[in-house]
């Protein structure tokens, strides 16, 4: 019913389709090229591609329900029909079509997903987060950093026919929410996750049914689904001060979309990090005080500090390396110095001490996997290269 009403929409109210009177061919009116298209739809992405194919003769090709390929069309009377189509007719459709690559894989994963089954279950985000067989999570066994806003949102999980959880987001209670400072209608859906692209489709699908849009799928400017402070996120009194306490005690959550904080109002602000992740590209105004973008509630201040991500804590810029056995950024402490690389290793165990010949100090040190050439004498591990120096 909802592909025939997007149809009836699209084409019949719009007066966009052309029909030849001396046959039943009907076509998409938008002629190009001397030709008049017809048109595939994507029912779980409501997306549509046009199809250069003459020797189609419907206006429209879709999927039911169910998973069956169908065509959609208006008989002499002009009535809206529809009619189940053998699966080799769909898939020349599919070739066929104008769509990017990309369309024409979600259109065949949604037709699996149709044919499939799944079930969809709903839980308080800081029991979720601490399900063993979660998928993986940089939130995963941090329940107690989702506390705070159990009475305001849950977690979507979404499992196969085996019983096993293959995508899973978090569903946001409307009644806390407004978009472009209107209320929202409908619960809605944070980033989806899923095992395979198929099974975060399959999520989309099953929370469509439910009437809840998620955030992250929506079309946007500049290929971001949402705008910074396009959504906000409005917190009772107590859940204000409960997230206030989280934060306080470095426990913050990583907030995929209301990560940009108010604490004098107790709004979350919307911001799309995914791919200007970094605190100088973060947005910063009058209004937002600290970002939630990882355990401590970072706060933009005039303190030169940086983030360790070792200890994943902040710390003084000037006890700050970066290691050159560890990507990224830690405190000093936490490292041994190499004179063979110029540079810091960090002490995690997979350091080795070296036997120096002719130096001022003992011992130096490399790590394992750097592909370091050494050599054991008399139970004393040595550089190769300075072995072959000065064993003459």
């Amino acid at each position: 019913m909802e592909t025939l009403n997007k149809f009836k929409e699209r084409f019949v109210e719009s007066g966009r389709l052309f029909s030849e009177l001396t046959s039943k061919k009907q076509r998409v009116s938008g002629k190009r090229g001397g030709y008049f298209y017809v048109a595939l739809y994507d029912i779980i992405q409501d997306k549509w591609a046009l199809v250069a194919n003459h020797k189609a003769g419907y206006p429209c090709y879709s999927l039911d329900d169910k998973g069956t390929p169908i065509v959609i069309y208006l008989d002499k009377m002009g009535n809206i029909r529809q009619r189940v189509i053998k699966q080799e007719m769909f898939n020349e459709i599919l070739e066929t079509s104008e769509g990017s690559q990309e369309f024409r894989d979600n259109l065949r994963a949604s037709q699996k997903i149709l044919k499939s089954k799944y079930n969809l279950e709903f839980i308080k985000p800081s029991l979720g987060y601490n399900l063993d067989d979660l998928p993986y999570s940089c939130q995963k066994g941090k329940g107690r950093f989702f506390k705070w806003c159990d009475d305001i949102a849950e977690m979507a999980l979404l499992k196969n026919n085996e019983g096993k959880i293959v995508a899973r987001c978090l569903i946001w209670d409307k009644e806390n929410i407004k978009h472009n400072g209107e209320p929202c209608l409908n619960n809605l859906a944070d980033r989806l996750y899923g095992n395979e692209s198929i099974h975060r489709i399959a999520l989309k699908n099953e929370l469509k049914k439910l009437g809840i849009e998620s955030i992250w799928e929506r079309d946007g400017e500049d290929d971001r689904p949402f705008k910074y402070r396009e959504f906000t996120l409005h917190l009772p009194e107590d859940i204000k001060e409960a997230l206030d306490i989280t934060i306080e005690d470095r426990k913050a959550p990583f907030l995929d979309t209301f990560n940009h904080y108010n604490e004098n109002e107790g709004i979350l602000y919307s911001f799309h990090w995914s791919d200007r992740l970094g605190y100088e590209y973060c947005e910063w105004d009058d209004d937002t005080t600290k970002v939630l973008l990882d355990t401590s509630g970072y706060t933009m201040t005039g303190d030169d500090e940086v983030w360790d991500d070792y200890n994943e804590c902040y710390i003084s810029r000037d006890n700050a390396v970066e290691p050159i056995n560890y990507d990224g950024t830690t405190h000093m402490d936490y490292c041994i110095y190499s004179e063979y690389h110029n540079g810091y290793l960090l002490d995690d165990g997979d350091l080795i001490a070296v036997n120096t010949v002719d130096e001022c100090y003992n011992y130096d040190y490399t790590y394992v996997g750097s592909g370091v050439e050494l050599v054991e004498i008399d139970d004393k591990v040595y550089f190769l290269g300075s072995v072959r120096r000065y064993r003459a």
